[in-house]
């Protein structure tokens, strides 16, 4: 069985890596069923083919292998202070799928990770386990489980978005973030809302998606998703990160929030998140001696705590505009900046 067109921007896999204990657990066999043509090898360690020395990020995004694999170890991080926490003292992040299907231009995995190899552990069933344990210690939490990915993008491939939204259902002092690029709304939306989750919706002006997003869905086309999920009750969060400075910026984030805000209702969003655009020292120079020669990651930035990002100057002038814009739709304890 092939993918539908719309499932995702890249060719189906012609490889996929299964670890030996991977083959235990009925997703990789669910996965599997979706590429018949893809030839199938067999592995030990799922690092033996992402951690290998020596990989080319640019000619693996041209054609991306999957590795299906049993996560061991830690399952949940501490949110780094690069991102937001929406005012939750216990912020924490997990990673069932490591990287995404989107080659956006800015991405920090490009410094994250050696490979742009797409991994997906299939003990999801372990990952809530580990919330669950970590709930009961913390007694509230907030989890951002698509950081590190696009959940919602690979839905068709893999149905974790479904399966946190039933996980977290009647989880009390429990909020879990599933952030997307994705147009895919479709995939679930046969699935009842939790109020447990956030589906939380990623835009930028449409100058900075078509330079910087090209494999993403359209900002139309995400608007849409982001309608029919406000319509089926779902929580939204609307985040403008990384705001990208330009000539024209101030001009076209105003025609941004108007074709925002004429579509979807003001009032039922949950909240926003602003930020521009930064990244983690280390990520830069990984990506930096890499050789990959996306022009922004050469933009002499400013950096303070580990964190390379724009001049102070500049980022206030960014976020207060932003801050003043968004102001006219959204109470201001509603918007989130970094």
């Amino acid at each position: 069985m092939s993918l539908s067109k719309n499932c995702l921007r890249f060719s189906p896999f012609s490889h996929i890596y299964v670890e030996e204990e991977a083959f235990d657990f009925p997703i990789t066999w669910e996965i599997l069923s979706k590429f018949e043509k893809s030839r199938i090898i067999s592995i030990y360690n799922y690092k033996e083919v992402f951690a290998r020395p020596r990989q080319n990020y640019n000619l693996q995004k041209k054609a991306v292998k999957l590795i299906l694999a049993v996560k061991k170890g830690q399952f949940l991080f501490e949110g780094p202070e690069v991102c937001h926490n929406f005012g939750f003292e216990n912020f924490y992040y997990t990673s069932p799928i490591l990287n995404c299907p989107y080659n956006c231009s800015y991405c920090f995995l490009k410094g994250m990770y050696p490979s742009s190899n797409m991994v997906i552990f299939v003990n999801i069933e372990d990952f809530f386990k580990e919330i669950e344990k970590l709930l009961k210690e913390k007694k509230r939490l907030y989890i951002a489980a698509s950081y590190e990915t696009d959940l919602l993008a690979l839905e068709r491939i893999v149905p974790y978005t479904r399966f946190f939204i039933d996980f977290s259902r009647k989880k009390e002092d429990l909020l879990i973030e599933i952030r997307t690029k994705s147009a895919n709304f479709n995939a679930v939306k046969d699935v009842l809302p939790s109020e447990n989750i956030i589906l939380s919706w990623t835009l930028s002006t449409e100058k900075i998606a078509s330079k910087y997003e090209k494999n993403a869905p359209d900002i139309k086309k995400r608007i849409k998703s982001i309608k029919e999920a406000q319509e089926r009750g779902y929580k939204i969060r609307i985040c403008f990160d990384p705001l990208i400075f330009y000539e024209d910026f101030e001009k076209d984030f105003k025609h941004l929030m108007e074709n925002v805000f004429n579509n979807i209702d003001p009032e039922r969003v949950y909240d926003i998140g602003l930020g521009v655009f930064r990244i983690p020292s280390d990520y830069l120079k990984n990506i930096r001696a890499r050789g990959i020669y996306d022009e922004i990651f050469y933009y002499p930035y400013e950096v303070g705590n580990k964190v390379y990002s724009v001049e102070k100057n500049i980022k206030d002038k960014m976020l207060d505009f932003s801050i003043k814009e968004l102001s006219k739709f959204l109470p201001k304890e509603k918007i989130f900046y970094l």
